[in-house]
């Protein structure tokens, strides 16, 4: 459901597992020739809903997980815009993956063929450091233009996400120049030390930035702090932090100076 200012809260957006809370794994064949040919139909029939290399990310519609073949075929079959995928190594390949301890269905080879083939926005969160370049390497293979990507890395190591060195995001930036950078701060409550740190290094590796955001510690105080160097998203758990009245929630933030791809979840 579209809501106001591209703020959405995409339908089945949590993780889709089978029976007992397992999930389904995938080959290291990747999918079936069959089920990916039905996939890249499906992909390349919603390309009313590609994502304009010219948009504003204000206006993105994301489907904050597809790393299960139940998940993303109900992303395809949405309104959203962007796809998200959760990467981590698996036998030495990237596959989709959120937790260290689950299984896959997709590998990163199939997400990344079905996804350009959609024309959606293609946002890749990084979980395992070890993930990041040969992740990098496939996705230059999969050619989708870098106004369509967003890669998601943390700045902290206290944060749940793949910590990347300076060094390592100025090599993402000269490979991927127009891409978003997603620059995770790491965990809340944000002090103006972090902040600070956070900004500096967003304006030493240059290019489109972002910063995601925990909804429960989010301030104006903070959002101004870091729009100095990027856009600012917001994301919640709903468990943790109900987003309440959504409509609301939004306009409050907009008003806060968030920009876009912010995932509300009720």
């Amino acid at each position: 459901m579209a809501l106001p200012s591209g703020i959405d809260r995409i339908a089945g957006s949590r993780a889709t597992r089978g029976p007992a809370g397992v999930r389904a794994r995938g080959s290291a064949d990747g999918l079936d020739a069959e089920l990916r040919r039905q996939l890249l139909r499906t992909a390349s029939t919603g390309n009313d809903r590609s994502w304009p290399r010219t948009a504003d990310i204000a206006d993105a519609r994301n489907a904050h997980r597809t790393n299960t073949l139940a998940e993303l075929r109900s992303a395809l079959a949405s309104s959203a815009t962007w796809l998200e995928g959760d990467l981590r190594l698996r036998d030495g390949r990237p596959v989709l993956a959120h937790g260290a301890h689950d299984g896959w269905s997709l590998s990163l080879r199939d997400w990344l063929e079905i996804g350009a083939a959609s024309g959606r926005g293609l946002k890749l969160d990084f979980k395992q450091a070890a993930a990041v370049e040969p992740t990098l390497r496939m996705l230059r293979d999969a050619k989708v233009p870098d106004e369509r990507l967003i890669i998601n890395v943390a700045t902290s190591a206290r944060s749940g996400g793949a910590r990347v060195r300076l060094d390592q995001l100025q090599s993402i930036r000269a490979r991927f120049p127009k891409a978003i950078l997603n620059l995770d701060p790491g965990p809340a409550p944000y002090d103006p030390v972090m902040l600070d740190a956070v900004v500096r290094l967003a304006r030493s590796v240059g290019g489109p930035v972002m910063f995601p955001l925990d909804l429960a510690h989010v301030t104006p105080a903070v959002v101004r702090a870091l729009r100095a160097a990027g856009r600012v998203a917001v994301w919640n758990d709903p468990r943790r932090t109900p987003p309440g009245d959504v409509a609301e929630t939004t306009r409050r933030l907009r008003r806060w100076g968030v920009d876009g791809m912010v995932d509300l979840r009720g």
